[in-house]
């Protein structure tokens, strides 16, 4: 897990960020999903990537776009390089 893998405690990151150890504890699990400002929050202070937080997520975002660029086949979908995150 992120968090711990950075050292941290559950309720240390919590407090930081104004939050339940619960809500976080549901991101975690992936049963919620933080705002966007919070999620780079945890990007900074873990040292990861969306993608590295929440793959499956990710995943369903990029196959979501990827659907709506290409409704006609006009267009293609290049996914964001990774170096760019």
């Amino acid at each position: 897990m992120a968090r711990q893998d950075a050292g941290y405690e559950q309720k240390r990151i919590a407090e930081l960020l104004g939050l339940t150890a619960i809500s976080l504890c549901n991101w975690e699990n992936e049963r919620a999903m933080p705002s966007g400002t919070n999620l780079i929050k945890l990007c900074v202070l873990y040292g990861r990537s969306p993608r590295e937080l929440y793959p499956e997520y990710y995943q369903q975002i990029e196959g979501e776009i990827a659907s709506l660029w290409q409704p006609d086949g006009a267009c293609q979908y290049n996914p964001i390089p990774p170096q760019c995150l």
